[in-house]
């Protein structure tokens, strides 16, 4: 069913057979579902992070150590990732559209483990790192395993559900705007 802005069915029905007449989506039309696309994983992406995943379908909460962990040395809502989020323009010779990106860095390689999780060896560095912030670790203790919260992918799927919903509101503006006056 196309997005119904309170109009007659029957502009509905006119939009649909133009579109599948025409086959073709304007390319302003792209442009903007493009960007509004980008926006709305960057909304998603932002989402899943600040709730750290939480939910039948990821992993377990946060351990109290990795809890205390983060509330001496960072913030365990994503932000190191969140607040390094940008929407940019994408173009070639032919296209344009607009793509979520994360900073390259730090920043990049956190989103890389909260989403895929991985599996650290413990140093002796790294254990008397631990217990100086009052994390002591068993000395049969030979990896932390950090679980995949699949905030990338999740929130992606998301968006991609979306997406035909946010395109049918956009061609039904174009259609109102430039076709029918």
């Amino acid at each position: 069913m196309l997005y119904s802005m309170g109009r007659k069915k029957k502009d509905d029905k006119d939009l649909l057979n133009f579109l599948r007449k025409t086959r073709f989506i304007p390319k302003q039309v792209g442009i903007k579902w493009s960007k509004a696309m980008a926006q709305r994983m960057q909304e998603n992406y932002t989402d899943r992070l600040t709730n750290q995943g939480r939910g039948g379908d990821t992993a377990e909460p946060l351990s109290s150590a990795t809890y205390k962990i983060y509330s001496q040395m960072g913030n365990p809502d994503g932000s190191g990732v969140i607040n390094h989020l940008s929407i940019i323009p994408l173009k070639n010779k032919n296209t344009m559209g607009h793509a979520m990106v994360i900073a390259s860095g730090q920043p990049t390689m956190i989103a890389i483990v909260q989403n895929n999780g991985v599996t650290i060896g413990v140093t002796e560095k790294m254990r008397g790192f631990l217990a100086h912030q009052g994390i002591f670790l068993r000395q049969s203790t030979i990896a932390i395993n950090i679980p995949g919260r699949k905030s990338f992918e999740l929130a992606l799927r998301k968006t991609q559900q979306e997406s035909p919903r946010i395109l049918r509101k956009i061609m039904k503006q174009w259609w109102d705007k430039n076709v029918h006056n």
